[in-house]
Order: structure tokens, then sequence, then C-alpha cells
């Protein structure tokens, strides 16, 4: 999928344009992916490719719906064939937290000689239907949004949506004791 994001320059900073942008949001029929999907067409959007295992579960009324197991290349491969006029790619799709940080440092390196921004976002616990048997504190997905698209606005390389996750990151150069302690017992 060729991408290339809206910026300009302000201040050395690249401000990513929302308004009028096509954007993919991977997961987008639930949780913080319909939230991100409803606050970019807030924010002026012009089309919202919003991807799901099944795309029956997308129901913002002007979202293009789209098929996508993200685990699945093929199902990977036909989506990009369906939504080649993407120039924002937002992955909000499940996976391995510290592999997709990893990958996501890696896609920014790679991406920015293309004119690409890359905008990791960071979270703790949100309240969506996969964490409601979970008693812990959690943050409204629409926060969530907001602040993703503030970030990717304002070009931030991450965002750390909650007190847990700066908390979090405040605390990985810390001895793993420190961060995990149950590791003293």
């Amino acid at each position: 999928m060729a991408m290339k994001l809206i910026g300009f320059p302000l201040l050395g900073v690249v401000v990513t344009a929302i308004e009028g942008a096509t954007v993919l949001v991977t997961g987008g029929g639930r949780g913080i992916g319909k939230m991100l999907v409803e606050e970019l067409y807030g924010r002026g959007a012009g089309k919202v490719y919003a991807t799901a295992r099944d795309p029956r579960t997308v129901t913002h009324p002007d979202a293009v719906p789209l098929a996508l197991e993200v685990t699945d290349p093929a199902s990977v491969t036909a989506a990009a064939e369906q939504a080649q006029d993407v120039t924002i790619l937002i992955n909000s799709a499940g996976a391995s937290k510290a592999a997709l940080w990893s990958q996501t440092n890696s896609l920014r390196l790679e991406l920015r000689p293309r004119g690409i921004a890359v905008t990791g976002l960071h979270v703790a616990y949100v309240d969506t239907d996969m964490t409601s048997g979970l008693d812990a504190p959690k943050a409204d997905p629409r926060d969530v949004a907001v602040a993703a698209l503030d970030g990717i606005q304002a070009g931030a390389h991450e965002v750390l949506a909650d007190d847990t996750t700066r908390w979090v990151k405040s605390q990985l150069s810390a001895d793993l004791e420190a961060l995990y302690p149950r590791l003293n017992n």
C-alpha cells in the first residue's frame, strides 16, 4: 500500500492533516478502533476504512467496512489492494504489545525517508468489551482516540494515553525489580 501522509512543517515539526485524509483503521469495529473512526470523522477525515475480521461489526454509517485478519498475509494483501488511496494508517488491532512497540520504532525509521510519519499509541486497560471482565482502572476509549489523533496531528512519535502507561514508560530504564516487584519474592 503506497502511503504518503500529508504534512506541513511548523517550527521543525511535521503536522499531519486529518481533515480530508483517507484513513485505514485496523480493528475499527469495536473498542478504541471504533472510537478512532468516530473521532476521525469528527475531525473531518474524508474517508475511513474500518477493518474487522467480520466487517458487519463496523457500525459507523460513513465508514467503509473492510474485512481484515491481521495475522493472515492473504487478508492483509487483499485489504491493501482495496484501500490503495490511504494516506494515514492506524493499527489498532490487538497483537503482542512489546512486539508492536518494536515494530513501530522500526517502521518509523524505515518509512521516514518516504515521507510517512509513524505515531505509536501506548495505553493500559481501556473500557471495551475485551476488558469487561477485569476489575481494574480503565481509560475511556473516546479519551484514548482523542489523545491518539491529537498526537498524530502534532507529529508526536509516541502518545502515552493514560497514567499507567506514563508510569510504565518512566520505569523502563529502572531495574526489573522496580518494574516487577514480584521478582523480589
